[in-house]
């Protein structure tokens, strides 16, 4: 039985026995199964302690023991792998002793190896690049994020190029394969000066750059804004007799796009097509997004057209940004129009188009159409988000729909959502305004428990108004507030508190508190 797990079924239960696999007894500890006239209950630990409980039917019976084999089979490949990089981590070439073990990499196991390597991140980054190079196994995104924060490369960039120097001490196999997995580790991190770096130690290996490498500087280049070096790359690409695809050429539409040079943009996109690379959706998308965000909306609606008549069919993100271009414009009607056109051409808005709109309407002041199309948001599947009840909850008070905005208020702590500062700014100024001093008071003692900062023009605001009504306490609670959290106050709010005191009659209390506060009052207080 060695090596082997056994199910045996009696009736409608199961039962389990573990066999005595080193690798499966983390797995296996605690396996319990529960049998019953219907089912049974299958609580196992996973090798990350993690404990699961499956229900098993005979329907399921298949489908969860096929489950409990491919856990156990990857605990196996990870204690496999640790096992080997634990004894070789030290000796010369690791890669080599990695080669011999014959199992199929999957993410799941690279990724819990990787969190093993974090004490030894040089022996992490030499097993995850090694990783990344052998057949039938690609890395993906999630796990170059988990590489790139656990392994070091995060606080030390230059790590790259040790283990590459490493790498060639040792006489290990460096090819094109073992450059991408680097580039891709500083396109993870945004490291444009490694990816140089990395790019010049290429002809020591007899390496030479290909289409992907250079779409990886491109991308680095134009998130950094040096477009005319990302432009200068490209035509070292088409130098080199490489061929640029469209991820080439649509992070270069893209960068000169977001800084505004639309013109350069649209020669690249001429320029795209000359060299028959064909453009697609998302090329149109990105350009026409670039001329939304110079506000120029007829320039968006030019580029629709032309996706139009080329036959390419926009997509949501496409109307959204022609969407956000009219909104940014001040021609929230026409946003309008166009959110209902993409409804009816079949194209389902998603929560940015819903937010877009939204903040649109609460800037305009039309908190009612909002609230509208709030509720349209719900209805189509979508919960507003927490930046989407702080906006409508400003555009409320600013339309001094006071008990709308307290109600909302409510509704989001009730929902776990947190008003930010400016909107717990504006609901306190706000009920001061109309007269709610008390209310505000309320809210304020409230927001000391949240994550929320009141500004000194709230403060002042609501201390003018409660002196006025007389709630002195509650006033000398206020300022010993803001003494604690070291807000100045101004000398002349400080003296119209002094002076309500006096006029009240409590002499003392004044003489303390001015005793108490002059020192927290920008300028002099006495």
């Amino acid at each position: 039985m060695s090596g082997a797990f056994l199910f045996t079924r009696h009736g409608t239960s199961c039962h389990a026995q573990v066999g005595h696999f080193s690798c499966f007894q983390s797995f296996s500890k605690g396996l319990i199964t529960s049998p019953s006239s219907a089912n049974a209950s299958l609580l196992a630990t996973t090798h990350a302690g993690h404990l699961f409980s499956l229900n098993l039917t005979n329907n399921s019976f298949p489908c969860i023991l096929r489950r409990v084999f491919c856990c156990a089979r990857e605990v196996q490949v990870i204690e496999k792998y640790w096992e080997v990089l634990q004894k070789k981590g030290a000796a010369p070439n690791i890669e080599r002793a990695l080669g011999k073990i014959n199992f199929q990499l999957i993410s799941s196991c690279v990724e819990q190896l990787v969190y093993k390597c974090a004490q030894n991140k040089m022996l992490g980054l030499r097993f995850f690049i090694w990783a990344g190079q052998q057949p039938d196994y690609r890395h993906n995104y999630s796990i170059y994020r988990t590489a790139y924060g656990s392994l070091g490369v995060v606080e030390e960039p230059k790590i790259l190029l040790k283990v590459l120097a490493d790498m060639r001490k040792e006489g290990c196999a460096v090819s094109i394969k073992t450059f991408r997995v680097m580039f891709n580790l500083c396109k993870e991190g945004y490291l444009l000066g490694e990816a140089f770096e990395l790019l010049d130690r290429m002809e020591e290996f007899n390496c030479r750059p290909d289409t992907l490498l250079y779409n990886i500087l491109i991308h680095l280049l134009c998130e950094a804004k040096h477009m005319d070096m990302a432009k200068a790359m490209l035509h070292q690409v088409l130098e080199l007799g490489l061929s640029p695809n469209i991820v080439t050429y649509s992070a270069l539409i893209k960068g000169f796009a977001n800084v505004g040079r639309l013109e350069d943009a649209q020669r690249l996109l001429d320029e795209m097509i000359e060299h028959g690379c064909i453009p697609n959706v998302v090329t149109y998308t990105t350009l026409l997004g670039g001329s939304c965000k110079a506000s120029c909306p007829e320039k968006g609606l030019e580029m629709l057209d032309e996706m139009f008549q080329k036959q390419y069919t926009p997509n949501v993100v496409t109307y959204t940004a022609l969407i956000q271009s009219f909104c940014e414009a001040d021609r929230v009607e026409e946003a309008l129009e166009y959110f209902d056109k993409i409804i009816m051409h079949g194209c389902a808005p998603n929560e940015v188009t819903y937010f877009v709109l939204i903040k649109a309407l609460c800037m305009k002041g039309k908190a009612d159409n909002a609230y509208q199309l709030m509720e349209k948001m719900i209805q189509g599947g979508f919960l507003p988000g927490d930046e989407s009840h702080n906006i409508f909850m400003i555009s409320l008070v600013k339309t001094n729909q006071m008990e709308k905005a307290v109600s909302l208020l409510r509704n989001m702590l009730e929902r776990g959502i947190e008003p930010n500062d400016i909107a717990a700014n504006t609901l306190i100024k706000g009920l001061c305004i109309v007269g709610r001093y008390s209310d505000a008071l309320g809210w304020n003692n409230k927001m000391k428990y949240k994550d929320c900062s009141l500004e000194f023009e709230a403060y002042s605001i609501l201390l003018y108004g409660l002196c006025h009504h007389g709630y002195m306490d509650e006033v000398a609670k206020v300022l010993e507030g803001m003494a604690d959290k070291g807000i100045l106050l101004e000398v002349s709010t400080f003296h119209v508190v002094i002076g309500h005191l006096e006029k009240l009659g409590r002499h003392e209390e004044a003489l303390n508190l001015l005793s108490k506060l002059k020192s927290k009052c920008r300028g002099s207080a006495s």
